[in-house]
């Protein structure tokens, strides 16, 4: 906005140099910053055709109830994505979260994805690549990372559940995955080491590109691949000898392959 004013000179020097001329450019992203966006309460709601959530550099949440449906990334920082709180919903997104680190500290978050759930990469988001507005073209980086210390995480994914294309570390929370059916992505995807320290963890997904967690983690894991594929809303569940039940959980796709984490 822009002003003039008319009075003595000292007048109008004082109004010219208090005031900024500013140009807004259309967007097809939600909220967007150039340096970063920082959400510490409120009720958000987005439906964009672009991100929901963009930032050039980082994207901290710390409270609020966020909504969204997107018609490229539900959140998506090309530095660092922080999620210390708050109650985040995706209905729909091309990739859920993204960022080139992703930490989750707390919060409960409940995302549907076409593509990857979570996808930890290096690089920053490039928009109609191939004609898809923000596709991005993201290469391997062993900077990039997923850090899950705490809260409630549950990811529906046509692609990969969990990708990385650096370090996957879970040390708490609860994680509930549904996805992918097809053979050529997998619950878990990462392109250096993952690691499973604490938590309860029950990914459900296809067999054909299947990944468990790695031999340094000091949680034990068990990946299950069943002879058929089982249906939607089927439960799995994981019991001791007594037939106690120690995890359960109830898949929103078909699954053929299933891993398994708990402290018990």
């Amino acid at each position: 906005a822009s002003s003039s004013n008319e009075g003595d000179s000292s007048d109008s020097q004082a109004s010219s140099s208090s005031t900024e001329v500013s140009s807004d450019t259309a967007s097809a992203k939600g909220l967007r910053g150039s340096l970063a966006v920082v959400i510490e309460g409120g009720d958000i709601t987005v439906d964009s055709s672009d991100d929901s959530v963009h930032s050039n550099g980082d994207i901290a949440i710390t409270g609020g109830a966020l909504n969204m449906s997107s018609g490229d990334d539900g959140i998506h920082a090309d530095s660092s994505l922080t999620i210390d709180s708050g109650d985040i919903t995706i209905e729909k997104s091309y990739e859920g979260l993204e960022g080139n680190t992703i930490t989750i500290n707390d919060g409960s978050i409940n995302l549907k994805a076409s593509d990857d759930g979570l996808n930890a990469a290096g690089g920053n988001d490039s928009s109609s690549t191939d004609g898809r507005a923000g596709q991005n073209d993201f290469k391997a980086d062993e900077t990039a990372f997923i850090q899950i210390n705490g809260g409630s995480l549950t990811v529906d994914a046509s692609g990969d559940g969990i990708d990385s294309n650096g370090s996957l570390t879970v040390s708490g929370g609860e994680i509930y995955l549904s996805g992918p059916t097809d053979g050529g992505n997998g619950a878990l995807d990462y392109g250096g080491s993952a690691e499973i320290n604490g938590g309860s963890v029950i990914l459900a997904g296809s067999s054909g590109m299947a990944m468990n967690f790695g031999n340094d983690s000091s949680q034990c894991s068990l990946m299950y691949g069943f002879s058929s594929s089982q249906s939607a809303d089927s439960e799995v569940s994981l019991v001791d000898s007594a037939g106690n039940t120690l995890m359960s959980y109830n898949p929103a796709k078909d699954y053929s392959c299933v891993i398994f984490s708990s402290s018990q």
